[in-house]
């Protein structure tokens, strides 16, 4: 990954699209390769804090990902931004004002949602074919 090619891209977006995370707190994943990007775009957009949840999985294990994400974090100057949570039962999920949709937040089902608090909002990452109700509980919702 070329990582000064990476920021320049993530921030020429976040202003052409004028991004502004402050004062919201952001729930996403933290997983490897370019995945390990996107608590870092919320985190650059100004987010107050960057909640990244991650789990083992055959791309790399929670330390490779914590590694990985915080090692860019600091290099970036946005290292006290981001959190790195293992459970999907963490009472700091109660804080997030966006949730993201992305692989290891899913599946945003009854039990997980009740963890939010009423005024989150949830980020849908996916083209409306790839909808699958195993991931995301409209109803619930």
């Amino acid at each position: 990954m070329n990582e000064a090619r990476c920021l320049k891209l993530i921030k020429s977006a976040i202003q052409t699209f004028n991004l502004d995370l402050s004062g919201l707190n952001i729930l996403t994943e933290a997983a490897t390769g370019y995945y390990v990007l996107t608590p870092l775009i919320a985190a650059l957009a100004g987010a107050n804090t960057v909640f990244a949840l991650t789990q083992n999985s055959r791309y790399g294990s929670v330390e490779d990902v914590f590694r990985q994400t915080m090692g860019l974090a600091k290099k970036w100057g946005v290292s006290n931004q981001v959190e790195i949570l293992y459970s999907r039962n963490n009472p700091k999920i109660s804080l997030a004002d966006i949730v993201t949709n992305l692989g290891f937040v899913r599946p945003l089902n009854n039990v997980f949602l009740q963890q939010l608090k009423p005024s989150a909002v949830i980020s849908l990452m996916f083209e409306i074919w790839e909808y699958r109700p195993q991931d995301l509980d409209l109803e619930a919702c």
